[in-house]
Parts: structure tokens; C-alpha cells; sequence
């Protein structure tokens, strides 16, 4: 998946996934994933008990390399977040109902804040966050193919993929946890060979008999994110009326999507 899709979700969403699919080093099974993800396990857990599932994996960050955990976020609908960090590094433990996967992100903090994440991705682009499966990619792929068959967010699965990657994580990235940053140098690298032969593209559905006035205004407000970015106009059939069957990460807990 090399472009963005947009139908009826809101355009941050388009977004990530195409982002995901940029920075994962399998497209193709993330995006399988993410629908078959949101159809069997449609809620996230409370930030309290993700940080206890995550604690005794990677509670040697702050007994051995004197980290500290300095957030956990529950507050959408696509994943919990627990953060550690040591200026200038961080790691983010996600539980992510988007990827139906327990994932590490490995953070260069600026100014002492995570930085946002590039919606699109440049050779001038500063890349600051990056999934821990890029470094084994780098790294370990065999330990990379290990964890890539620990999908899922059931209590022993998980287990298992936050053990996998604890252990990778000290294994792999040692000089990071000692708080060297060399190592986004090579993931720089990395993503954007990617990037180079995966060109990133938009493409906007709009219903059909949708005014060309209409369709030009929304690729407009696409190219204000981005006019580097090309963007294609795609019309998709209207469903026939009923009520959508399941509520998707982006809707609201309760009502229809935003």
C-alpha cells in the first residue's frame, strides 16, 4: 500500500494508515490486519492495566538505564499507550487495536516532548520516532520474523511479543537505552529507501454524482497538508441506508462517525 485512501473516515486516519504502512516493514500484512483487527477486538484497555502487563517486561528500563515512566494514555480508541523515557530517549509500549499487535516504538525526544509523527515523508524529512521491528530489520531479522507471528491481543500473545521485543531491545539497542541516537541515522536511511520505491500518493473517494466543485475543494484541503504529494479522485457507490454493522476505532463510543 503506497498511497493513502480516503472514504468516509476522517482524513487523520487515511493518514495513519498510510504512514503505518510506510514505516512497517510489511505493509501488505499491516494493512490486511488493521480491518481484521477492529472487527474481533474493538476497545482498548485501561491505561492502569496495560502499565501492569508492561511493567515486568520492561521494568529493566528504569532498574537497569534509570528511565523513568512518564505517561500512559487510553484516551482513543485505537490503542494504550505507556511511555518510558531519559532525555533524550524514549520508548512507547503500545497495545494497538489498529495493528492487533503489542508494538515498541522507539522515540528521539526534541526539546524534551515526543514529536509528532510526518504525515508524509521527504529526504529533507527528520524522522524521530521509529518501530522497533525497523531496527531488527537492521538488526535481527530473524527475531523480526519471530515477533511478526505474535499478532494479537490476547493475554498470552501479548505476553509473549512484549517479552520478544524487551529482550530485543536490550539486545539490539543497547546504545539507545545508553542514550545514543546514532542509531536513527541508519533507520533514516531505511525508511526513506522505502519511501523511494513505495511513492506516496493520496487518493480521495468522494460518492458518486459529487460536483466537481465539491471534489475540488477536498483536493485542496488535501494539498494544504501536503503540495509535494499527489492526489487522485476516485467515486465509490452510496450503501443502502441500515445502520453501519460494527462501530470502527474512529467513531465515537457511542453514535455514528464523526
Amino acid at each position: 500500500m503506497g498511497h493513502a485512501s480516503i472514504r468516509k473516515a476522517p482524513l487523520r486516519v487515511t493518514w495513519l494508515v498510510w504512514h503505518r504502512s510506510i514505516v512497517h516493514p510489511s505493509p501488505e500484512a499491516e494493512a490486511g490486519r488493521l480491518w481484521w483487527a477492529v472487527g474481533e477486538h474493538m476497545s482498548v484497555l485501561a491505561a492502569g492495566e496495560w502499565r501492569a502487563i508492561v511493567a515486568p517486561h520492561f521494568g529493566f528500563l528504569e532498574d537497569r538505564f534509570h528511565w523513568s515512566l512518564t505517561a500512559e494514555d487510553d484516551s482513543t480508541n485505537w490503542e494504550t499507550t505507556v511511555t518510558y523515557a531519559r532525555d533524550p530517549a524514549a520508548v512507547i509500549v503500545r497495545y494497538s487495536v489498529e495493528f492487533n499487535r503489542a508494538e515498541v516504538e522507539l522515540v528521539r525526544m526534541v526539546d524534551g516532548k515526543i514529536p509528532t509523527v510526518p504525515i508524509f515523508i521527504h529526504p529533507d524529512t527528520r524522522l524521530d520516532r521509529c518501530d522497533l521491528d525497523n531496527l531488527l530489520i537492521l538488526k535481527a531479522p530473524s527475531v523480526l520474523e519471530a515477533l511478526q507471528k505474535l499478532s494479537g491481543l490476547k493475554r498470552p500473545t501479548l505476553e509473549r511479543a512484549l517479552a520478544v521485543q524487551a529482550d530485543a531491545l536490550q539486545r539490539y539497542a543497547l546504545e539507545f537505552l545508553w542514550l545514543d541516537m546514532s542509531v536513527f541515522d541508519e533507520l533514516d536511511q531505511l525508511i526513506k529507501a522505502r519511501v523511494a520505491t513505495n511513492p506516496q500518493r493520496v487518493t480521495v473517494w468522494v460518492p458518486q454524482g459529487t460536483s466537481e466543485r465539491a471534489a475540488a475543494k477536498t483536493v485542496s484541503d488535501v494539498r494544504r497538508v501536503d503540495p509535494q504529494i499527489p492526489v487522485d479522485v476516485r467515486e465509490y457507490s452510496r450503501p443502502v441506508g441500515g445502520k453501519p454493522k460494527r462501530r470502527w476505532p474512529w467513531q465515537p463510543r457511542t453514535g455514528r462517525s464523526r
